[in-house]
């Protein structure tokens, strides 16, 4: 990945700090919020210092740029909630998965599974509080979660199917059409990344995306900020208004 010569924080990550504190007044996430506002100052001082080791990169995505960070506020409830699922239906699924030798197959076939198994809830009915991240035995014994449990099931489908986890991304936007912060998954096979959203029968190319603009990006053992040019930066508030 290419960074803009002498890149300004300010003018590229402006945006996923806006719309990510935005997220955290909506639920009244005080404490979470001022822990990011310390994690952003970090992040201001890495930037102007450069980077003692060399950073992960994420493959481009949604049109942004990827700055690795050390962590994030969403930490605590990922590593909570992403972990192997158990049980008879769990091994079924991915017995099934691991017969289909062509990977593009087999992450349609858990893609169609899930989204055909589990009915859209919001966590504010389904578990009476504004943001919760649901296990795959949670998501699966319930059958019903919101845009993070269908991508965090899908995420563990994957790997216990085969694919490695650090080709496996999970990014946290903000959905320009609908106007509401959303969730999607990203699968990279060979050299081409696909989204699955649970919105789509079918995963996509991630580079037709281009009403979805990410925040935060997370994988089994990297999370990276997304950040924008100047430009698109300017466009991209001016539409989230």
């Amino acid at each position: 990945m290419t960074y803009p010569e002498e890149p300004r924080f300010v003018d590229v990550f402006s945006y996923s700090i806006f719309r990510l504190l935005v997220w955290f007044r909506r639920f009244g996430v005080v404490v979470a919020a001022i822990s990011f506002m310390a994690i952003s100052l970090v992040i201001v001082l890495t930037v102007i210092a450069g980077p003692r080791e060399k950073p992960v990169e994420l493959p481009p995505m949604y049109n942004s740029m990827g700055l690795q960070v050390s962590n994030s506020p969403f930490d605590a409830k990922f590593h909570r909630a992403a972990v192997t699922g158990g049980g008879a239906q769990w091994a079924s699924i991915v017995g099934q998965a691991r017969q289909i030798g062509d990977p593009v197959q087999r992450m349609g076939f858990i893609h169609r599974f899930v989204t055909t198994y589990v009915t859209y809830t919001d966590d504010i009915v389904l578990y009476r509080t504004n943001d919760y991240w649901a296990t795959p035995s949670e998501t699966l014994a319930r059958r019903r979660g919101d845009c993070e449990d269908y991508a965090i099931l899908e995420m563990m489908l994957l790997q216990a199917s085969g694919f490695r986890g650090s080709d496996i991304y999970l990014t946290i936007g903000y959905d320009q059409i609908a106007r509401r912060d959303h969730a999607v998954l990203s699968l990279k096979i060979d050299n081409m990344l696909w989204t699955l959203d649970q919105r789509a029968s079918t995963p996509f190319p991630t580079t037709s995306v281009i009403d979805f603009r990410p925040i935060l990006t997370l994988s089994q053992d990297n999370v990276w900020l997304h950040g924008f040019r100047k430009k698109i930066s300017n466009q991209i508030a001016a539409i989230g208004r």
